[in-house]
């Protein structure tokens, strides 16, 4: 299974009701636990609001899921800024069967060690392994105006050797550290999504889904899951620039 998925959305509600389809059937066809990691941002919020609809809340069989998250703030959960935080006030907090799996990023002292704390549970939890990379079900992300995906700013970097599935990320405006996910661990993944919405994208998307030049240095350019498909989902006005 491989290959580039794009689907654009006349409003951002149609995006997250479809979205959340998806997830309802893929939750019910899965046979097993599902190893799905989550993102922060506006637009994932806009699906979390959307998740925690009482329908959703109800058919949307939770027991699979093992939800992560593809990068997080070193911040504590209570803090706004908190990725997993803001999941869990919004929607996980809400889902009455408690059977799914929630593994945050450990928010320690030291970020060294709150990454390899967290790359260490993702080996011990995620099974399914391709050239000792641990292989997600389902990564869903967002993306910045600046191209960047996840923590993955342009120019981040991290030691192979020492670190190869997470690593501490730096914020390149305000400095912040974070945790986040690798290329090597998203691009193992079965299945990426993106979900993209607003004007202010659209340079960005028209940029990557068209392989300008200009996208080279974008890290989210650098999604290619090895054998695994990468969908888009787009509004209208993320999509305001493709020829489609």
């Amino acid at each position: 299974m491989s290959g580039q998925i794009i689907k654009v959305f006349d409003a951002v509600d149609s995006l997250m009701g479809t979205f959340a389809e998806e997830l309802f059937y893929f939750s019910a066809k899965s046979p097993d636990k599902a190893n799905v990691a989550l993102s922060g941002g506006s637009t994932p919020k806009a699906l979390f609001h959307e998740l925690a609809k009482p329908a959703n809340l109800d058919k949307i069989h939770w027991a699979i899921f093992n939800f992560f998250w593809g990068d997080e703030r070193l911040v504590s959960y209570e803090n706004p800024e908190s990725n997993y935080g803001e999941a869990n006030r919004i929607l996980l907090s809400n889902i009455r069967d408690t059977r799914q799996g929630i593994f945050p990023v450990p928010v320690l002292s030291s970020p060294k060690e709150s990454a390899l704390l967290y790359e260490v549970k993702i080996r011990e939890i995620v099974k399914q392994v391709n050239n000792g990379i641990p292989v997600f079900d389902w990564i869903i992300l967002g993306i910045g105006t600046d191209g960047h995906t996840a923590s993955l700013f342009s120019g981040a970097k991290w030691n192979e050797d020492e670190n190869p599935l997470t690593f501490v990320a730096k914020h390149p405006v305000t400095g912040q550290k974070r945790i986040s996910f690798t290329y090597n661990l998203i691009n193992q993944a079965q299945r990426v999504t993106f979900l993209v919405t607003g004007k202010e994208k659209a340079q960005v998307i028209e940029q990557i889904l068209n392989k300008k030049p200009e996208a080279e240095n974008y890290p989210a350019a650098k999604i290619q899951p090895e054998n695994g498909i990468i969908e888009w989902y787009l509004d209208s006005e993320a999509a305001g620039l493709l020829q489609l």
